[in-house]
């Protein structure tokens, strides 16, 4: 459950870097780069754990990280839901 949540991480923090880069009209090409493969890479690797793909046993989730990462989304979705309008407020 750690490596997904490293892996999402990981994910939105490429995308904020490009987004902040095309926002700012900043970066440099080799900085948009990197940043485009850590989004792809990270993306890579949320599928490897979430789908199960005959020949890499290991590499998946078990039953109980399905049901673990249901009930984290779950979560997740009420916090949301609780605190939108701070988010929203500023």
């Amino acid at each position: 459950m750690s490596a997904i949540g490293a892996s999402i991480g990981f994910f939105f923090t490429s995308i904020s870097a490009l987004v902040t880069m095309k926002r700012d009209q900043d970066g440099t090409p080799r900085l948009k780069i990197m940043a485009t493969l850590g989004a792809i890479f990270a993306t890579i690797f949320v599928i490897l754990q979430l789908v199960p793909i005959p020949g890499l046993s290991g590499v998946h989730f078990c039953k109980e990280s399905y049901l673990m990462l249901v009930v984290w989304i779950v979560i997740g979705i009420v916090f949301f839901l609780k605190q939108r309008k701070y988010f929203w407020a500023n």
